[in-house]
């Protein structure tokens, strides 16, 4: 069974980019993203907010716990900038 702390392990997770994007424009790749991970069967994914003023960071958690299909999320212990998140297999 896949932990969301087993992200340390694997080398390349599937990611999304957020760099550029308005809080709209991430809502809509958040959601695609998750539900073509899920379509994938990816268990673990990571989400590229970087730093900013803290607004796609807020959007990306306020996604993310609203998303039936994520189990849980969390903030990379080595990049403030990336959320790792768990999806239901």
């Amino acid at each position: 069974m896949v932990k969301i702390d087993d992200y340390v392990f694997y080398k390349n997770l599937p990611e999304l980019d957020l760099h550029g994007m308005n809080r709209y424009q991430a809502m809509v790749l958040i959601d695609e993203f998750i539900n073509n991970s899920i379509t994938l069967k990816y268990r673990l994914v990571k989400i590229i907010h970087g730093y900013g003023t803290g607004i796609i960071k807020k959007t990306v958690s306020d996604c993310l716990k609203k998303n039936h299909n994520v189990l849980e999320y969390k903030t990379d212990i080595y990049n403030g900038g990336v959320i790792i998140v768990l999806l239901k297999s």
